[in-house]
């Protein structure tokens, strides 16, 4: 058997649904193992309302009620009556109709109490065991929890074999228990202040110890590995109907072992129901089992119907954090899915209309997420000829919006700035882009981008002006050459590479 496999979902970024996976488990004390992540969940929210309403189809979801005969078996299970037994354990195992399969159970219990009748309770603890190994059990098999599958081919596992045992030793008279190890379960008879065990998988189980036929034989048979009363850390006792509740337990397993999900929830609310209700490790694991639902049903495209199954779990159950982010998660993976198609306008609407039932560090993870898109939208759009006032009020927006920080608007509004002055030096000339990041660096302080930009028009203009003039020049234009001199030198009047060339200008305007 294997232990619980649990994974799941889900906080922001680009998550995985909390898909807990859980997997064959014979030990009541289940181990939760929860992930964070959920995949590209959409939510349907129907508008006009203050709280958010989840599109709900009751119909087609599982059941949220617990079956009455838990409720009966919680209230009015007799331990010490072999049918009482009898009947939870079909019960359990979803085998039907109990009554008659109790009736014809009943010369099997005539025959072992004739073999038992003359013994006292040692002896028939053993004979017990050897009675099942003789007469009902045939082959192991490690997923075969179910009573009526055991009477009915000889299949069996540790918790179907515990339970026969249970069944049939009460009968008797004994005092029969439960123990719970990691991953294995068996039985424990009381009899004269001594707890014996009872390694019902094994004809040789009865107060095994170091017998050697039970050695050589338990561990090729089960794979599991005998615990032994001196380990009692790694085993517990527990009462009849816990023991009978791993029936439940399995069948959770085994639902979920083959993505059959839905049939997962019900057992799992009537093992809860079953064990008394109530916040504790049954509870939690009946919130996973929910949660592994409504994460199947996302992947399956049915993202409305899973957010719907998450409302109903809330309702009928409570808050829980475990809802939270799930439902954190699926809204984030939906404004992935629209942002990563274009629609962030569509993504911004969501989450404005999400943000009462986020929690609010999902509420500012989003918005920075949208916030960002919404900026980065407005950057490509005026970049491709789109209105510049349109972009500043963006701006303006996501700066009052305050998630995005200070930084990222700048490193925007700076591509934006700088990608037009880069225009302009490719239209109108290097002055015109001087001029223009001049205006940027008055207008957004002196930015080291800024700066730099500047430093490099500037630079290419003075070279402009004076390669304009040396080509003049060359060209025997020596008046247009020693206009152009005079015009840059006004412009740059320290530049002494400008007085030089008027200088060399006028000399050759003078030998003229």
């Amino acid at each position: 058997m294997n232990v619980i496999f649990i994974t799941a979902c889900c906080l922001f970024g680009n998550y995985l649904a909390e898909m807990q996976l859980f997997g064959y488990y014979i030990n009541m004390n289940t181990r939760l193992i929860l992930i964070q992540a959920m995949f590209l969940i959409f939510l349907l929210f129907i508008a006009g309302f203050n709280e958010i309403v989840f599109a709900q189809n009751p119909a087609a979801q599982p059941r949220l009620e617990a079956d009455p005969k838990a409720e009966y078996f919680a209230e009015n299970l007799n331990p010490s009556y072999w049918r009482s037994l009898f009947d939870l354990a079909y019960w359990a195992g979803g085998d039907g109709d109990a009554e008659k399969a109790a009736d014809d159970f009943v010369p099997v219990i005539k025959e072992l109490y004739s073999v038992t009748s003359s013994m006292n309770d040692l002896q028939k603890g053993e004979a017990v065991l050897n009675f099942m190994h003789n007469n009902l059990l045939r082959t192991y098999h490690v997923k075969q929890s179910s009573l009526k599958t055991l009477l009915s081919s000889g299949s069996f596992n540790c918790v179907s074999s515990s339970v026969l045992y249970a069944i049939l030793g009460t009968a008797v008279g004994l005092d029969v228990s439960g123990v719970n190890t990691v991953d294995h379960a068996f039985c424990l008879v009381s009899i004269d202040d001594r707890d014996i065990d009872v390694e019902t998988t094994n004809a040789y189980g009865f107060d095994p110890g170091k017998k050697v036929e039970f050695q050589d034989r338990f561990g090729k048979t089960t794979g599991f590995s005998y615990v032994p009363p001196a380990n009692y850390r790694d085993r517990s006792t527990i009462k009849l109907v816990n023991l009978f509740a791993l029936i439940l337990q399995n069948r959770i397993a085994d639902a979920e072992d083959v993505g059959d999900y839905a049939a997962a929830v019900g057992p799992a609310v009537d093992r809860w129901v079953l064990l008394g209700g109530g916040p504790g490790t049954e509870f939690e694991d009946l919130i996973i089992r929910m949660l592994n639902y409504g994460t199947m049903l996302s992947r399956a495209g049915l993202e409305e119907d899973a957010l719907a199954w998450a409302e109903m779990g809330i309702s009928a159950y409570g808050p829980h954090e475990k809802w939270d982010e799930f439902i954190n998660g699926v809204v984030n993976n939906m404004l992935v899915k629209l942002i990563r198609s274009g629609r962030t306008e569509e993504a911004r609407m969501r989450l404005d209309e999400f943000k009462p039932r986020l929690t609010q560090q999902a509420v500012l993870a989003m918005e920075l997420m949208v916030s960002d898109t919404e900026l980065l939208d407005a950057l490509d759009a005026v970049k491709a000829g789109g209105s510049e006032e349109d972009f500043k009020a963006v701006l303006r927006d996501v700066r009052l919006g305050g998630a995005v920080a200070e930084e990222r608007i700048l490193e925007v509004e700076l591509d934006w700035r700088l990608g037009g002055i880069n225009g302009i030096a490719g239209t109108e000339g290097w002055e015109a882009a001087y001029n223009a990041v001049s205006a940027a660096i008055a207008e957004m302080g002196r930015l080291p981008q800024l700066m730099k930009a500047q430093g490099v028009y500037l630079s290419n203009w003075k070279a402009e002006l004076y390669n304009a003039a040396v080509r003049a020049f060359n060209a025997g234009r020596i008046s247009e050459a020693n206009a152009l001199a005079l015009q840059a030198a006004d412009k740059f009047p320290d530049e002494a590479v400008f007085q030089s060339l008027i200088k060399s200008t006028e000399q050759a305007l003078n030998r003229q």
